[in-house]
């Protein structure tokens, strides 16, 4: 992401151009993507969401996908939230997707109230450790920083930003850049949406992006960007999951115009 201005300055007639990036601080993005990286002598941009870094636990939505997998309960059921039960046999993943979509779309201030009436309703309480080993540490960051590798913001909590006040807006962007300071020396200007679907952020997150100096944010629901309708604060991202096959790999790098959506 650091080749960006050149990129646009320089590239402008003719060129393609790819960046790789990662979300969250997962350790694996050290233990897995790094030295792949390092030894290919590929630069790569790491999104970090700060406060999974300096207090390790579960995300919400691995903590939604733990509580509806331990369920014995045939159905779960929030009527405050959902208008039927949710059925859960042999329909797990189904029943956590629906609950995933639930969270996304509520205000942030309902969401610690949802997480505890899922634990309810799930008979599971929330994890209560601590998950060092699922995050990466601040030397881990460091020593990729110092191999040439990028490091954004992505919040302090993953929020849904867009369903959240300008101030918790203004808070979690900010916060996340002083920390990200703090640790490794350098102030980010790259900063990446979390879900970062078209309803994850709005003109507002992108007013106090840019009070906090950020330049470029990312937005993950697919697509590429021509130089003609470039946007420096929603720059699309592809998301490359396991089913990802290689010749789909292939053709979205080919023809990104066609299979890049």
């Amino acid at each position: 992401a650091a080749d960006l201005p050149h990129i646009l300055q320089s590239g402008r007639d003719r060129g393609r151009f790819v960046l790789i990036t990662f979300v969250d601080g997962y350790r694996d993005n050290y233990e897995v993507a790094f030295p792949l990286l390092r030894d290919a002598g590929v630069r790569a941009t790491f999104f970090i969401a700060t406060g999974f870094i300096d207090k390790p636990q579960l995300p919400w939505w691995d903590e939604i996908a733990r509580m509806v997998s331990m369920c014995e309960r045939p159905a779960i059921e929030l009527p405050e939230w959902l208008s039927s039960p949710l059925p859960l046999a042999a329909l797990s993943d189904e029943a956590t997707n629906v609950l995933l979509r639930t969270f996304k779309r509520l205000p942030t201030d309902d969401t610690d109230r949802f997480m505890t009436a899922i634990a309810n309703a799930t008979q599971s309480q929330q994890f209560p450790a601590p998950c060092e080993e699922l995050w990466m540490t601040w030397d881990m960051i460091r020593e990729m920083q110092s191999a040439g590798m990028e490091i954004g913001a992505h919040t302090v909590t993953h929020p849904i930003l867009a369903r959240s006040s300008r101030d918790r807006q203004e808070a979690e962007i900010e916060k996340s850049c002083e920390r990200i300071h703090f640790e490794v020396g350098k102030r980010p200007t790259h900063f990446s949406y979390p879900v970062g679907g078209k309803a994850a952020f709005n003109s507002v997150t992108q007013e106090c992006l840019k009070l906090s100096g950020i330049e470029y944010a990312f937005s993950h629901y697919g697509g590429f960007s021509r130089y003609s309708n470039w946007q420096n604060l929603d720059i699309p991202r592809l998301p490359i999951e396991r089913e990802v096959s290689t010749d789909w790999f292939r053709s979205i790098v080919s023809l990104p115009q066609v299979f890049a959506r």
